[in-house]
């Protein structure tokens, strides 16, 4: 069932990345383009592929927490990657509903804003690469001296530190607020993410400038 999953994520991405590419090619709107039947037909077999893609992503994600045998900074990073990776799925679906919702042609609005000014693309690209940056963080921890314990605590700190811009860029999307026009509950919690994402960073340079990494103990 893993290998079934993977596969359709791996082709499923390939077939929605090249359905978006050619509508560029064409110079057309890939989303929410509806002039032709041809347009139609492309739109929605986009929607079937991410269909296909998120459930493979719930299949590997649920894999993913009921057996992983993996360092265990590595397994953290997976698993909060792939949590944040299904909230993104969630949040291209609100995407689609919004567009859909407001009805009109992409070439006369931006379909994806919410409200006034509300910036859709921005949480939903952010949630989108939790599942590489955060196993980046965890590959750099094992090459570290640092003990199996510490690498994993300083990985949730670095999880921690990547959600907080996301949840962060999701609270001021749906309040319809430009990106950068942050709330103070939206500010508190980028400054947050800092500290955390500085302390993450803190860890793995001490961690890097001693020898091998040590595999026992904590």
């Amino acid at each position: 069932m893993l290998a079934v999953a993977t596969l359709a994520v791996a082709v499923g991405s390939l077939v929605e990345v090249s359905l978006v590419t050619m509508q560029a090619w064409r110079g057309v709107a890939s989303h929410f383009n509806q002039a032709t039947g041809f347009d139609s037909a492309v739109f929605s077999l986009m929607g079937m592929t991410v269909g296909v893609i998120a459930a493979g992503i719930v299949v590997i994600t649920f894999n993913a927490f009921r057996t992983f045998d993996a360092d265990p900074a590595m397994v953290v990073g997976v698993r909060v990657g792939l949590l944040v990776l299904l909230a993104a799925q969630a949040l291209g679906a609100a995407i689609i509903g919004n567009g859909l919702a407001l009805g009109q042609s992409p070439t006369q609005t931006n379909l994806a804003t919410f409200g006034d000014a509300g910036a859709m693309k921005v949480p939903h690209a952010v949630t989108m690469h939790g599942i590489q940056i955060l196993p980046v963080l965890a590959l750099l921890l094992a090459s570290t001296s640092l003990p199996p314990r510490r690498r994993r605590n300083l990985m949730w700190v670095g999880a921690a530190g990547y959600a907080g811009p996301a949840l962060a860029s999701v609270l001021q999307t749906f309040q319809g607020r430009p990106p950068l026009s942050l709330t103070p509950v939206s500010g508190a919690i980028v400054l947050l993410s800092a500290l955390l994402g500085g302390l993450a960073i803190v860890g793995l340079a001490a961690g890097s400038s001693s020898g091998k990494p040590q595999d026992i103990g904590s």
